[in-house]
């Protein structure tokens, strides 16, 4: 709904719904009967739901050279999973708040800057939340931990870019903390040989760096664009065994 010439109240509401029957049926050739018999110990059987409800509201405004913009989003999820094999239940329920601003600066037609600031999440997938083990490789036995929570993501972000004819040069400097990240969490049994590899929520993940993008038209036929990035990760997982 614009609000006058150069302000915008904008806001909705969004449910998402998902069903996953995640079945997988294995046989192994029997010597005695001399025919292929389903294997109980590789067969399973994984049903997931899960809904994701969330509204929001987002307000933006123009003043002379500057742009803002604020918005809030509230969510309330819902997941459920069973292993019909073992007839176990397993179930999560949590309410989110994701945050958001940005400032933007645009003195003229060649330059601008950006300040912001976001929260995300990252969601396990199915795969990590089947408790069920796999035996792909006999080695390395893979098992879900259907326990796992999502990862949120704060992410703050310097960007400014700057147009020369027919480049653009745009250089980002960022700092990113992420709260329950998800990492593969392997255990090695010295004994069998075997590691056991499943997923955990760590502490936490710090990273910072800086991004620069040169993208060119210099010609009717040939565009490119050229990026690097340098940064550092710091990961805390203190809470897991040493």
């Amino acid at each position: 709904h614009p609000i006058g010439e150069d302000k915008k109240l904008e806001g909705g509401l969004k449910s998402t719904l998902r069903y996953i029957d995640d079945d997988f049926y294995s046989e192994s050739y029997d010597n005695t009967s001399g025919e292929f018999l389903n294997n109980t110990d590789l067969t399973n059987r994984f049903v997931y739901n899960d809904g994701v409800h969330a509204f929001y509201a987002q307000y933006r405004q123009s003043i002379g050279k500057f742009g803002i913009q604020a918005g809030l989003r509230s969510e309330y999820a819902q997941r459920e999973s069973e292993l019909k094999n073992t007839g176990e239940n397993f179930t999560k329920d949590y309410f989110s708040l994701f945050p958001s601003a940005f400032i933007s600066w645009k003195p003229n037609a060649a330059w601008q800057v950006k300040v912001s600031y976001s929260r995300r999440i990252n969601r396990p997938r199915t795969g990590q939340l089947n408790p069920f083990a796999t035996y792909d490789d006999p080695l390395n036995i893979r098992t879900g931990n259907p326990d796992l929570d999502p990862e949120y993501t704060d992410s703050y972000e310097l960007e400014g870019s700057r147009i020369f004819n027919k480049l653009t040069l745009t250089t980002t400097l960022y700092y990113r903390y992420t709260h329950d990240p998800i990492q593969r969490y392997r255990q090695y049994d010295a004994n069998t040989g075997i590691a056991n590899v499943t997923f955990e929520n760590i502490n936490s993940s710090e990273n910072f760096g800086l991004e620069i993008i040169l993208t060119g038209n210099l010609f009717k036929w040939w565009s490119f664009t050229f990026s690097s990035n340098i940064y550092q990760n710091t990961i805390d997982a203190s809470n897991l065994e040493s």
